[in-house]
Formats: C-alpha cells, sequence, structure tokens
C-alpha cells in the first residue's frame, strides 16, 4: 500500500487479524527532515524581508520560497548576487500588469511586453497572456506536460511518458479579500462522517480477512 492512508485504521486492521497488509516495495531512503529543515529556514528568512517591507511601507503583492513582487524597490543593500541577498530577475524593470492566482500560479507582463508565467505542472513561461486571464475568470485550460519520469524500484527501470496533459484551473475554494485568503471554514459534522463510515470499511475489511481465512 501506498501513502494517504490511514494508518491508524491500518494497524488496528493488522493487530485484529495478525496480517501485515503493510508492502515494501517504496523503499527509498529519504530524510522527510532535513527536507523540512531546509524549506522551515526559508520561510523564516522570508519573513524577515516581508516585515521590513511592512516597515519601509512597501505593498507585498505574492511572495514565494525564495521571492517577492512588491510595488516599490527594495533598499540598495537587500539586492545583490551574494547569497542571502535580493537578485532583480528584471535588471530593473517594472511589471505592467499581473495575475497572482495561488501558491506557484502566476503571470504578468514586464515593461517590455513579454509575458512570464509561473504555473506548476507546466513549463514556465508558457502561458500566454490570454490563457492567464482565461484562467484568473475561472476557465480551466489544458496545456502540455513536461516529459515525467516514473522508477520502478523492483525492476530498476525508468519509464518515461510524454504528450502528457495538464489541467490548470484557479482555485476557487479560497475567498480572495483585499489581497488576502479567507480561512476556509471546516464542516466538523462532515468529518465525523468520514470517520464513521471509516470504521464500517475497516470492520468489513476484517470480516472478509476472517471469512476468507486470508492469513
Amino acid at each position: 500500500m501506498s501513502s494517504n492512508l490511514d494508518y491508524d485504521l491500518i494497524n488496528e486492521i493488522k493487530s485484529e487479524t495478525q496480517l501485515d497488509v503493510m508492502t515494501s516495495f517504496r523503499n527509498v531512503k529519504s530524510h522527510v527532515g532535513i527536507a523540512a529543515a531546509v524549506t522551515s529556514y526559508a520561510r523564516i528568512e522570508m519573513m524577515r524581508y516581508k516585515a521590513l517591507l511592512n516597515k519601509l511601507g512597501i505593498q507585498l503583492f505574492y511572495t514565494d520560497t525564495d521571492s517577492i513582487f512588491v510595488d516599490q524597490e527594495l533598499p540598495p543593500h537587500l539586492i545583490g548576487d551574494n547569497l542571502g541577498l535580493m537578485k532583480d530577475e528584471l535588471n530593473g524593470g517594472t511589471i505592467k500588469k499581473a495575475y497572482f492566482l495561488g501558491i506557484k500560479k502566476y503571470g504578468y507582463i514586464d515593461n517590455n511586453n513579454i509575458t512570464h508565467s509561473v504555473f506548476s505542472g507546466v513549463q514556465r513561461n508558457s502561458l500566454t497572456w490570454n490563457e492567464i486571464e482565461l484562467i484568473a475568470k475561472g476557465i480551466t485550460i489544458e496545456k502540455q506536460s513536461p516529459a515525467k519520469y516514473y522508477k520502478n524500484l523492483e525492476n530498476l527501470n525508468i519509464n518515461i511518458k510524454n504528450n502528457l496533459k495538464t489541467s490548470i484551473q484557479f482555485n476557487t475554494r479560497k475567498v480572495l479579500a483585499n489581497n488576502k485568503y479567507l480561512p476556509i471554514s471546516i464542516n466538523v459534522k462532515f468529518l465525523i462522517k468520514i470517520d464513521y463510515y471509516l470504521r464500517i470499511i475497516k470492520n468489513r475489511i476484517i470480516n472478509l480477512i476472517h471469512k476468507y481465512q486470508l492469513k
């Protein structure tokens, strides 16, 4: 079984049936703690810039792990090529208009009328301004995705899949007001209902295992 599982239920099934329902086909050597620490420190560093921008009265439109979009120039001592400094990606240019639609979903036109786009799942700068506007209006568009590599750890093969399509849409589940996303309300009753049905599924699985003696 893969990820996105309720491991508490899996362990209960394993305990009541003595059946090992987990496999080891995903023995990938990695360290989640290191990856989490790197991104966490990046967010901490970006918070320093956000606090400074607020103090200087500079409006922030969008921020990512290592980038910010603001309404005026940053102080010169914050810009440079050395580690820890911000790099002016437009080399003194400005942005005429832009859409920031979510995490890694944005596009803009610079002062040279060149369209820039960053949308997860497709190649950078592969969207036209018209396509960005359609997405902002809630229209889903399809774009060609880069080739993807799928590793098979059982036979050590790598499969390459081309001609893939990715659907891009504006996530309207998040309400944007005054340039801030409003928190999503959680339906507690719905969550309780999900837990109830998960318990029913667990019991049915245990009964089937006992019935057919799958041990």
